[in-house]
């Protein structure tokens, strides 16, 4: 009886196929960069929550956040998408404890050491 097993191990993966011939590219921008692009502006055109609002949100937000865009680029420097992003420098379960929430012991009782696991 033949086997109906394959050897994978000479196959190229398809993540590396993909990054040899991806058409597109990401990268990460800020506001500055796509400003007045018609493929930010268009982003999110036919939602309530369109374009506008990211960027009333980086500009009243500006405290321990930082706001970066994902920009899908084609090969030929086309922007085709963006994506907004943002990350927090502020540490909340540090202001949670200096505040000595009951909530914030109840939660470290119940995962001891989770507020180490932070850089």
């Amino acid at each position: 009886m033949a086997s109906d097993a394959v050897s994978l191990a000479d196959t190229t993966s398809a993540a590396d196929v993909a990054a040899t011939t991806a058409p597109f590219r990401v990268k990460i921008v800020t506001r500055d960069e796509i400003a007045g692009c018609p493929a930010w502006e268009a982003s999110f055109a036919d939602l309530r929550k369109d374009h506008r609002y990211y960027e009333i949100l980086e500009d009243t937000l500006r405290e321990r956040v930082e706001y970066r865009y994902f920009a899908i680029i084609d090969e030929a420097s086309c922007l085709h998408a963006v994506q907004p992003f943002f990350f927090s420098t502020r540490t909340f379960s540090k202001d949670l404890e200096r505040n000595g929430s009951r909530c914030w012991r109840a939660f470290e009782a119940s995962f001891p050491g989770f507020s180490k696991c932070e850089p």
